[in-house]
């Protein structure tokens, strides 16, 4: 980064692709049960449901998309 601004915006991307993979990998872990996938990792589930929030995944679109393919 050539200066503050730009190492705040790399830093802010960074975080946000860590999140979202966090985010893919334990909820497609526990088949989107956002309990499981909270205890799990020791996590307040209403904290999870706020990162969840923030990157308005929606979890009952990825549930019944799951459930449509895997039971045709």
């Amino acid at each position: 980064p050539e200066n503050y601004g730009e190492m705040r915006a790399l830093k802010k991307k960074a975080i946000e692709e860590i999140e979202k993979s966090f985010l893919d990998h334990i909820l497609t872990k526990h088949d989107h049960n956002i309990s499981k996938a909270a205890e799990e990792v020791k996590m307040h589930r209403v904290e999870l449901h706020r990162l969840i929030n923030k990157y308005k995944l929606d979890i009952k679109e990825s549930k019944k998309f799951k459930t449509e393919v895997f039971h045709r």
